[in-house]
């Protein structure tokens, strides 16, 4: 069973001794280099960048993830609001009463 890592705060894992995994990721040349910029400006360090990067990202992808599954549903639901007026509208089927 894989561990989580538990965030306290964005991007924050816990302290050694929290639930945490180990991911070695080969990045592109340079971007080494700007991790290390953003994390020495924002007095950080750069797994708490990258990992709350990976958060942000992660977050936005499942965000859209459940809009696609918003719309399909809503474009069903459309689809029987549809089928419904046709039944009731006078209009289509004049001599149904």
């Amino acid at each position: 069973m894989a561990k989580t890592t538990t965030l306290r705060g964005p991007g924050r894992p816990r302290r050694p001794g929290g639930s945490t995994d180990t991911l070695i990721i080969r990045v592109p040349s340079g971007m080494r280099a700007r991790i290390a910029d953003i994390a020495a400006q924002a007095r950080r360090s750069m797994n708490a960048v990258v990992v709350e990067a990976l958060v942000l990202q992660l977050d936005r992808i499942e965000a859209a993830t459940t809009v696609e599954e918003v719309m399909a549903r809503v474009e069903v639901l459309e689809a029987k609001v549809r089928t419904l007026e046709e039944r009731t509208d006078p209009r289509i089927h004049p001599y149904d009463d």
